[in-house]
């Protein structure tokens, strides 16, 4: 049985990496989120999942402040970030890594200083403590040498490896993912999901969140799920309990029917 949202299983009491309390946001007469709560515990590979349109993007951008919601509280890592200003959000920010879907690469620096941009920006290293970061960050991610190649040159999958690399340059707590695989033929999503995998072993303590469309990955990674309907946390639960959830609109997301209760293609 799916825990209800909001709820957290934890019998350590540990403190959320991200909490949502009734998290309203409309955009002119559109309203996208309704109220949505949740919790994701630290540690964990959390997949936010749900048709399109129904917030996974809005939600994460309020994670990381871009949005901010128009009622409701936001905690990041125990700390209420809804109406704090600019400064704290900067300072959280600081501590998460974002993934874009199309790596988000600037075509005109090398690999290297692609990696070193955000370290740049937020730390003062001297340029033998920045070369050795970067280097080490690229071996990471399983690119070693690759510092001084071209960006034009890079093959889907070492574009994805390395902007998973510079997300992780500032060495995040939390690390997420804006649709990961989307677009991306089946061995290019199994790397990207072994990525996942072994980015979540590697770096002890490493919370991640995915936003993703890809319900086989979702069933196949996630610690936990979180299904986003109408704009509120409809189920929360393990691989297994949503493959054994027999609710009409949870099963027809996760077998991709066109019929059932949703009306309408699966995105």
């Amino acid at each position: 049985m799916a825990i209800p949202p909001g709820q957290s299983q934890s019998k350590t009491h540990t403190i959320p990496v991200v909490c949502f309390k009734n998290v309203r946001k409309t955009f002119g007469n559109q309203q996208v989120l309704r109220g949505l709560s949740f919790e994701l515990q630290p540690g964990e590979i959390s997949f936010i999942i749900g048709r399109s349109g129904e917030g996974k993007s809005v939600t994460i951008k309020h994670i990381i402040g871009v949005l901010h919601p128009d009622v409701g509280e936001i905690f990041i890592n125990g700390e209420l970030l809804t109406r704090a200003p600019e400064t704290s959000w900067i300072r959280a920010r600081k501590n998460m890594g974002l993934l874009f879907q199309d790596g988000a690469l600037f075509d005109s620096m090398t690999v290297g200083e692609n990696v070193a941009f955000p370290i740049r920006e937020f730390e003062q290293l001297t340029p033998k403590e920045l070369s050795l970061r970067v280097e080490s960050l690229l071996d990471l991610v399983g690119l070693p040498g690759y510092g001084l190649a071209r960006v034009p040159d890079l093959s889907i999958g070492e574009r994805k490896r390395v902007g998973l690399a510079r997300a992780l340059s500032l060495n995040p707590s939390l690390l997420l993912y804006d649709e990961p695989t989307t677009g991306m033929d089946p061995l290019i999503s199994e790397l990207i999901d072994s990525l996942i995998l072994e980015m979540q072993k590697k770096i002890p303590g490493l919370s991640s969140v995915v936003i993703s469309h890809d319900i086989q990955s979702v069933l196949r990674l996630a610690d936990r799920i979180f299904f986003l309907h109408e704009g509120k946390m409809y189920a929360t639960g393990t691989p297994t309990e949503f493959r054994a959830n027999t609710d009409p609109i949870i099963q027809q997301f996760i077998t991709g029917s066109l019929k059932g209760p949703l009306g309408q293609p699966i995105a």
